[in-house]
């Protein structure tokens, strides 16, 4: 069966979601409808071929940005749902053994801390009804790593995933420029920061946006990108495409001010070039006064367009080092606060438990971690990151250069950046948009490095 029916589906799937939300039926029926044709669903998807079911997983990455809370059942956005349906026909259906023998699928005992963080972070979920998060948080990068562990067989697969992960990102940022040139955004703060505090619905869809997140989320895809601009192989018109979105990604990070996403983001790239080998290849250095002048022109064209004082000011107080930013010093005190309670109540207090206690925006994703998903659910998240680097540098060690090398690179440099922004926002963990991206590439990485280097 052809793939283009489950994209068919998916449509009127949308297009209902869209006028039932238009007609005010955006409660109990609409989720009765998604729920009572997903076997429907499911059925189509196990008969698929592995190429249209990976082709369906690209499609559901093209859709992170369709987020309807009040209509999917424990507010999965598109994507989730869509991932959800493939881990159940991957577990319970039939496989091509061939296929599935032409790579070094992991074992049981690699799964082991997503099963940790996924199950451990699961009882404080249901204790204090965090379950619409919890799936987000923790669910997601198991799903991930095994859908993705089932469904790449070549370094290719892994490249196209993270090549519609920024994809997906764009057009993430696209919704949220539509929104607000058609009037449906709430502006809740117009402050000098690009993005300040809204709200953007486009029909169905929802997104509650700050300029610290709109920062992250460009800041994630910042290595991938930088490293898809250099590799061997990419077509002119690709690298031309590359170097458009890193001049977006860059004047969004300028506009929004974010100092911890742009510090990641210009660690990130280097750190990627460094690792995959690229950066002190002649080509590169030849490359760099050329990108030395249009970074000048840029800040030219930027300066003259937009008032950019508030913004380089904000930026210069890094001279006075991260200990003197009065930020930095507030979310490194929620974060004490938060590992002196932890030990009162080892299962976690529950997500926005700040927020919700003493009106404390946690800001860091390690103190909404601890608070949300408890010491073990914790234990198992620094596992998974353990897991991830170590993984990424043995394959760094047996690859001089090649794809696996340039995808081993990625995966490292997505890890710093997460790690890095996770400093200034929960929301590389907590935002579905931000953690499906994340984990996407990650996980991409990930397989595309566990297949065989010889085949």
């Amino acid at each position: 069966m052809s793939v283009g029916v489950i994209y068919i589906y998916i449509i009127a799937i949308l297009i209902a979601i869209y006028i039932g939300t238009s007609i005010g039926e955006s409660g109990p029926r609409m989720r009765f409808l998604l729920l009572g044709t997903a076997p429907l669903l499911l059925l189509w998807v196990e008969r698929l071929n592995e190429r249209s079911k990976f082709r369906l997983l690209l499609a559901g990455i093209l859709l992170i940005s369709v987020q309807t809370p009040r209509i999917i059942p424990l507010k999965l956005c598109i994507s989730e749902f869509i991932l959800v349906g493939l881990s159940v026909v991957l577990l319970i259906g039939r496989h091509n053994p061939g296929q599935l023998n032409s790579r070094q699928t992991p074992t049981i005992i690699r799964y082991i801390p997503y099963t940790v963080f996924a199950f451990a972070s699961l009882v404080p979920a249901i204790i204090h009804g965090d379950l619409e998060q919890w799936h987000t948080v923790a669910l997601t990068p198991l799903l991930l790593i095994f859908v993705t562990t089932k469904m790449i067989h070549t370094e290719d697969d892994a490249i196209t995933l993270i090549r519609w992960s920024q994809v997906a990102l764009v057009g993430f940022l696209l919704l949220l420029w539509i929104a607000d040139l058609t009037g449906n955004v709430v502006n809740l703060d117009r402050g000098w920061r690009f993005g300040g505090y809204l709200i953007a619905s486009f029909g169905p869809i929802e997104h509650t946006v700050w300029s610290i997140t709109l920062g992250a989320s460009v800041a994630l895809g910042f290595p991938a990108a930088t490293m898809l601009l250099f590799r061997s192989g990419e077509p002119v018109i690709a690298r031309c495409c590359y170097t458009i979105l890193l001049v977006l990604f860059s004047a969004l990070l300028i506009l929004t001010a974010s100092r911890g996403a742009t510090l990641s983001a210009l660690a990130t790239s280097g750190l990627v070039l460094l690792l995959s080998g690229k950066l002190f290849r002649l080509r590169l250095i030849l490359v760099i006064p050329v990108t030395l002048v249009i970074l000048a022109l840029f800040w030219q064209i930027m300066t003259q367009k937009f008032f950019l004082f508030p913004q380089i000011e904000h930026f210069s107080r890094l001279r006075y080092g991260f200990t003197n930013i009065y930020e930095f010093q507030h979310r490194m005190d929620i974060l004490w606060f938060t590992v002196d309670n932890i030990f009162q109540r080892p299962l976690g207090y529950g997500f926005n438990y700040l927020w919700d206690q003493y009106r404390l925006d946690e800001a860091i994703v390690y103190s909404a971690l601890l608070n949300g998903t408890g010491l073990i659910g914790f234990g198992g998240f620094v596992l998974i990151i353990g897991h991830m680097f170590w993984h990424f540098a043995l394959r760094m060690r047996s690859t001089w250069l090649g794809p696996q090398r340039d995808l081993a690179a990625i995966g490292i440099s997505t890890l710093v950046a997460g790690l890095m922004v996770g400093v200034v926002s929960e929301s590389v963990m907590l935002y579905p948009v931000h953690s499906f991206l994340f984990w996407t590439i990650i996980a991409a990485a990930y397989s595309g490095t566990c297949l065989p280097r010889f085949r």
